[in-house]
């Protein structure tokens, strides 16, 4: 990938961020805000390691707080292996969205996500 689009997205409001083929991450403040990343990390050296490895994508959907005034919400996170057209592995592009229970359709119509349960209260 090159300079100009790490830019761009590390620009964006969306919570993103790349590692490559050396495994320096890059990341902007929202990603780094969630995944508390620094290229030390263990748990991403081995996740990208995996992705580059088996050279397919890995998602994963997690509750995580963003803000400390406000509930924690959940979180899909996406996780792109790059290839060259030679097949050669360049990085790993990740990006998070806030994942959304109901149908698209409901979201339209106004409704907001709400917890499901089964109405019995522990006591």
């Amino acid at each position: 990938m090159n300079s100009e689009m790490i830019k761009f997205f590390l620009s964006s409001a969306v919570p993103c961020g790349f590692a490559d083929s050396e495994g320096e991450i890059k990341a902007n403040a929202k990603m780094v805000d969630f995944l508390g990343l620094n290229k030390d990390a263990p748990e991403m050296v081995t996740l990208l390691e995996k992705i580059r490895t088996e050279k397919s994508p890995f998602f994963v959907i997690i509750k995580l707080v963003s803000d400390f005034k406000k509930a924690p919400k959940v979180w899909h996170f996406h996780f792109l292996p790059l290839f060259c057209s030679e097949n050669g592995y360049l990085g790993t592009f990740f990006h998070a969205h806030e994942f959304l229970f109901l149908s698209p359709m409901e979201y339209v119509d106004g409704m907001q996500p709400y917890a499901v349960c089964n109405g019995q209260q522990i006591l």
